[in-house]
């Protein structure tokens, strides 16, 4: 009789250690698929960073050609700072010597001179302009490009905090399902 209790007590253990056994095991499946996901999530996250990088490779190429441009027309403007000045020389010498300004029937190089300095004045205000709109045009893509690696890295960070659980989980599962 004694036996035949004990007997029956293994056994009803037995059930119970299956039955845990079964349940462990289905753990460890969701914990592996979890992994799995997991993986592929970073697997996504890695192929969107080197995207990003070569976005913002390729945008930083265009901003150092963009860089040089906005330099070549800070000397232009240089250059032609350089030759207005010239022409105000030109015109207070003119002015000095007796010249007045300009008359319909005046002085056909005071005229020409006047034209020339006006002409100057405007290229020098359109490359003012282009450098402004560059100017602009790079701060606004810089800040752009902030906030889309700032928004990946987030990205990145939460996936690797969860991984990091999900690693502790599979150490603390791994010898359970085999």
């Amino acid at each position: 009789m004694e036996l035949r209790a004990k007997l029956q007590n293994v056994l009803k253990e037995t059930a119970q250690i299956e039955e845990h056994s079964k349940t462990t095991e289905k753990e460890c499946q969701e914990v592996y698929a979890s992994l799995d996901d997991s993986r592929q999530h970073i697997v996504q996250l890695r192929e969107q960073l080197d995207e990003m990088n070569a976005q913002k490779t390729h945008l930083q190429k265009l901003a150092d050609e963009k860089v040089v441009h906005v330099r070549e027309l800070g000397v232009r403007m240089s250059q032609l700072e350089g030759e207005i000045r010239h022409l105000q020389d030109e015109n207070r010498r003119l002015k000095e010597a007796g010249s007045s300004s300009p008359k319909v029937n005046g002085d056909v190089g005071d005229i020409e001179m006047v034209v020339s300095l006006q002409k100057k004045l405007n290229e020098v205000n359109s490359v003012l302009s282009e450098r402004d709109h560059l100017i602009q045009k790079l701060s606004e893509e810089n800040l752009r490009q902030k906030e889309e690696l700032s928004s990946l890295s987030d990205d990145f960070s939460i996936q690797k905090s969860k991984n990091n659980v999900s690693g502790n989980a599979n150490l603390l599962f791994s010898g359970c399902c085999y």
